[in-house]
């Protein structure tokens, strides 16, 4: 009985430090109010056991016990759950709440995730009903996966964003070629109107989380070039073209896409060389509004037809254009905004920068 007891104090002892760690780990931002995105909406799982459906851990009731007629139940062992917001939203972070009457065991371990991401796991300490786990992406389906070797039962599930669709709205993507051009986000080509006309605008709507832009422009003789603007809702100038992007002769696998790695081929953009189209630097055509910022690049040679991308820091990192008579005299650079508020030259920080993300990223 004594060697019961110190068992039984040693296992509320693990599970109170498992609780205070899961909490710590789990801290998020409240200063701002969240809607439950996920109240009454469309919800399944894998079965169900009599009347308790999905749809029970989204009406609303975080009653967690049995007999209140409010939990949601699989019939088969292991099964899933998941509910389909609307739209996509931004989600600030996700409340589980689990059974509490019996069985809480059920939820040991359950993974939730996020369009097919994985957020996190259910640690399941007894005694305790609510899950927090921060979230701040963009998203629409939220399943969890029961790995207990048990039926899975929730009380509810709360994914709390904002009522706007995605996190910070959609960017306004700008961009002229001379002469052709073929435009990617994330990888994916885009149909835009306009990219097989040298003086044609085109103009396309992009996420606000997009990750890489890529232009392809071909040349048929002649002058040459590319400009591009990135604009939010309110029309402020994110990025424009620059040495900042990255541009190659050569066309290979996944320079599309988030997480390309660039070889020694990948330079930074040339501006404003004698082969350019000039007139793309004034304010008139069709081109007229884009900001006077942005440079014609290329290669350095004038190749026939030429790669270039950009990759988007993400979240509150995005780029600014500016100009700072103190660090920068010679006028007009790219910036780069830090965590503590200060801003610094992209080309120096968006390397390091990066690297502290990849590190986070691996830690969590």
């Amino acid at each position: 009985e004594k060697k019961k007891a110190a068992r039984e104090k040693e296992r509320k002892a693990k599970e109170k430090s498992a609780e205070a760690k899961f909490t710590a780990d789990t801290e998020i931002d409240i200063s701002q109010e969240y809607t439950n995105l996920a109240l009454n909406q469309q919800a399944e799982q894998k079965d169900t056991v009599s009347t308790r459906t999905a749809s029970k851990a989204v009406d609303g009731n975080r009653d967690g016990n049995w007999s209140g007629k409010s939990l949601s139940s699989t019939r088969s062992k292991n099964g899933w759950w998941r509910v389909t917001l609307s739209k996509v939203y931004y989600i600030s972070y996700i409340d589980v709440y689990n059974r509490m009457d019996k069985s809480q065991e059920r939820l040991r371990n359950a993974q939730l995730s996020l369009d097919g991401t994985l957020i996190g796991t259910i640690p399941q300490v007894s005694g305790v009903q609510k899950y927090t786990f921060p979230v701040d992406k963009d998203g629409q389906v939220v399943q969890i996966k029961g790995v207990s070797g048990q039926k899975l039962q929730l009380a509810e599930v709360e994914v709390y964003g904002r009522g706007s669709e995605s996190k910070s709205g959609e960017y306004v993507l700008k961009v002229m070629c001379d002469d052709t051009s073929t435009i990617y986000i994330d990888g994916e080509k885009k149909d835009v109107p306009g990219p097989n006309n040298w003086g044609q605008l085109a103009t396309l709507k992009i996420p606000a989380s997009t990750n890489t832009i890529g232009i392809q422009c071909h040349n048929g003789g002649g002058s040459c070039g590319i400009t591009a603007e990135v604009t939010d809702e309110t029309g402020q100038v994110l990025l424009v073209s620059d040495n900042s992007w990255k541009c190659s002769n050569k066309e290979e696998d996944g320079w599309t896409a988030d997480g390309f790695t660039e070889d020694d081929s990948w330079k930074p953009a040339a501006e404003n060389q004698p082969f350019i189209t000039g007139c793309y630097l004034s304010d008139e055509r069709a081109w007229k509004g884009m900001s006077m910022d942005k440079k014609v690049i290329w290669t350095e040679n004038k190749d026939s037809t030429v790669y270039c991308r950009r990759e988007l820091p993400q979240g509150k990192y995005t780029l600014r254009q500016g100009r700072d008579p103190q660090d920068s005299p010679n006028g007009a650079v790219t910036w780069y905004p830090m965590r503590d508020g200060s801003w610094k030259e992209d080309s120096k920080t968006q390397k390091a920068e990066k690297k502290k993300v990849a590190r986070e990223k691996e830690r969590k």
